[in-house]
């Protein structure tokens, strides 16, 4: 987050302008566009008012749209047909991420493939997640995923916003509980001690 940099930048790129509203205006368009999400979610709504606020300090009017899951779905996100949306999502053990950077995840004859709803290509990670998902070496894998990481850190398909701190707690007299870095797995060997 640097405010100075956003307006450096958007000055930089001609919307220096800023009209009675207070959004920029460029060869007489106003520096707009749509937010969506979905319906019912208490954080996103929260985080996307603190979102809003942050780009109209800027000058740019980010309206904000929810819709319910089926409809944003259907109408936007499986088209990729959107200008911008806020949603979480999150990978397992595995860093994985070819569902959702992989070109082969796009949208290809209007259906989408996979979840790479922002339709990003990139063939030096095209490559990279093929290689991830056939290297079995967990050491070459890392360096795989590290690099992946670092070319979506550069060229930013989404913009990170969060990540959720999760504190995973049982009570005592539950017994064969087996914690993994997701929290407490397998329930099949859970058992209540009388104690």
């Amino acid at each position: 987050y640097d405010k100075d940099k956003a307006v450096q930048l958007l000055e930089q790129a001609g919307w220096t302008e800023v009209g009675a509203e207070g959004f920029r205006i460029k060869d007489g368009q106003t520096l707009s566009f749509e937010l969506i999400s979905s319906t019912g979610n208490v954080q996103t709504e929260a985080a996307l008012s603190i979102v809003k606020e942050q780009w109209k300090e800027i000058g740019v009017d980010a309206r904000v749209s929810y819709y319910e899951w089926s409809v944003l779905c259907d109408k936007y996100l499986d088209k990729a047909t959107f200008e911008a949306y806020m949603l979480g999502w999150s990978l397992g053990v595995d860093p994985d991420c070819y569902l959702f950077f992989h070109s082969e995840a796009g949208v290809k004859d209007g259906v989408l493939m996979g979840f790479n709803d922002v339709e990003y290509q990139n063939d030096r990670v095209d490559e990279l997640l093929a290689q991830g998902r056939t290297t079995l070496d967990q050491e070459a894998r890392k360096a795989i995923y590290q690099e992946i990481q670092q070319i979506l850190n550069d060229e930013l398909p989404y913009i990170f916003m969060y990540t959720q701190n999760l504190t995973v707690a049982m009570h005592k007299k539950f017994e064969g509980v087996v914690m993994s870095p997701l929290g407490p797995i397998y329930p099949e060997y859970w058992y209540i001690t009388g104690k």
